[in-house]
């Protein structure tokens, strides 16, 4: 815990924070795995989000395309 080094504390904490701040705690991280399956939701690269929503868009496209093509068709064929 640190209680006597203000500087410190101030660079922590966020300046529009409403509190006082008067000590930190440091830790020392041995290891750290930001996909713990056991604890921590599985997170995704923005990359690997953008891969698969292209996949999702190209269908949503396709779908649309051959909406507007029977829309078009029931149009034709309406008296």
């Amino acid at each position: 815990m640190v209680e006597d080094d203000p500087a410190l504390v101030e660079r922590l904490f966020d300046a529009g924070y409403k509190a006082k701040p008067e000590r930190a705690i440091l830790f020392t991280i041995d290891a750290w795995d930001v996909n713990c399956s056991s604890h921590i939701v599985t997170r995704f690269a923005e990359a690997d989000i953008a891969e698969a929503m292209a996949t999702v868009q190209a269908k949503i496209a396709e779908l649309e395309a051959e909406n507007a093509r029977l829309k078009a068709l029931v149009a034709a064929k309406s008296p």
